[in-house]
């Protein structure tokens, strides 16, 4: 559906989803409706845009690409995780020099 389409966080057209599903434009709305409501995707409409702003989606497939991008969030965390560490250990040897 639309998380296999897109990346999270990402601005999807009407247009597009509606080529996806093989619906109207119109019809578009309500699809994501359903999918939010199930559970399936997290999600914010922009109605004057016509875009659909993904923030989470549950994946049905766990393929590779799925592990890659994991395999990317979880680095990411490490280095994140691992500079409010050294930041704790710049602080504290701060204060310890004072």
């Amino acid at each position: 559906m639309l998380c296999c389409k897109r990346a999270e966080n990402e601005e999807i057209p009407y247009g597009a989803i509606a080529s996806t599903l093989h619906v109207k434009d119109e019809e578009v709305e309500s699809w994501v409706i359903a999918a939010v409501s199930s559970g399936l995707l997290s999600a914010k409409m922009d109605q004057l845009q016509q875009v659909v702003m993904v923030e989470r989606c549950a994946v049905r497939k766990f393929g590779m690409e799925q592990w890659k991008m994991l395999q990317t969030r979880l680095n990411d965390w490490k280095r994140n995780v691992k500079g409010v560490l050294d930041g704790l250990k710049q602080s504290q040897q701060a204060g310890v020099m004072q």
